[in-house]
């Protein structure tokens, strides 16, 4: 079954913006042009996205039904 594309979005958003702008500070290059000190609030979107992401899925737990077998 393929996921939403909202979705599929949202789990692979921090893991970029964590990834590649956190690690583009080390040579002192800032990603696109940002400020460094984006460098360092980008964790936190993960943590956010995390957040959103398991209230979702206890609400898709909760409408869960089993297949019966």
């Amino acid at each position: 079954m393929r996921m939403m594309p909202t979705v599929e979005l949202l789990s692979r958003l921090p893991f970029a913006l964590v990834l590649q702008v956190l690690s583009s500070r080390i040579p002192g290059k800032p990603l696109f042009g940002w400020p460094e000190w984006t460098a360092f609030v980008t964790p936190l979107s993960g943590a956010a996205v995390f957040s959103l992401m398991y209230l979702l899925f206890r609400q898709a737990v909760g409408h869960y039904r089993s297949s019966g077998s």
